[in-house]
């Protein structure tokens, strides 16, 4: 039985933490935490640490759980999460801007990217893409009801991809992010990202930037 799309963007993502070293060696991956972090049930949290232990980047130890193995810090990490990554509707990502929903909600975030306002994102993971990549954008990814659907609102290609730290970004950008510039600076959007995801503005973010397919 193919792995869920849904288990293989959360395994994707705990690959990139893992990479970052947001967990280390060692390091426990508890199902309800996972669950909560991800905005899901445990069902598709317990299928992505089940293939990741499958790919060798956690153990899984008779009734204590998933723990990151050491090794996997130094073999290929990023070329683990790639593969991962690549099947998620082969060439395609689906992407979904839902750290942002409990703050300016779905229908606003969508807008900007039908409006062709939002050409950038930022997120904690999502280091294995690159330019040339091509992403579905939809409006929510994680958090979904049981069936359901998926709702796809563009295509995009990857023209830039960098790793750099929360606080380079510019009033400029944070346009480019689609919010509105009279209401929101770059220390607004570092304040609130940081308040969301449990950083630092001193934290290496990944800055994606796309160009609209149609």
């Amino acid at each position: 039985m193919p792995d869920s799309p849904l288990a293989l963007r959360i395994a994707n993502d705990i690959t990139s933490s893992i990479h970052m070293g947001e967990f280390g060696p060692g390091a426990h991956l508890a199902t309800e935490s996972l669950a909560t972090r991800f905005q899901v049930s445990r069902s598709p949290v317990r299928e992505a640490l089940a293939l990741l232990s499958k790919r060798g980047v956690l153990e899984n130890r008779k009734n204590r759980g998933f723990f990151v193995v050491a090794a996997a810090l130094d073999r290929g990490r990023e070329a683990g999460a790639r593969q991962i990554a690549a099947q998620i509707d082969d060439p395609y990502y689906a992407f979904a801007e839902d750290w942002l929903n409990d703050r300016i909600g779905d229908e606003q975030t969508e807008q900007a990217v039908r409006d062709r306002r939002k050409t950038v994102t930022r997120r904690l993971g999502w280091q294995v893409l690159k330019p040339g990549d091509r992403l579905t954008l939809c409006r929510k990814v994680m958090g979904r009801r049981t069936r359901e659907p998926l709702v796809r609102v563009c295509d995009v290609e990857v023209v830039d991809v960098r790793r750099e730290p929360l606080s380079n970004i510019t009033d400029e950008d944070v346009e480019r992010e689609g919010f509105d510039i009279e209401e929101w600076q770059a220390s607004d959007f570092v304040e609130f990202f940081c308040e969301h995801m449990k950083c630092r503005p001193d934290t290496e973010v990944t800055r994606i930037e796309w160009r609209y397919l149609s």
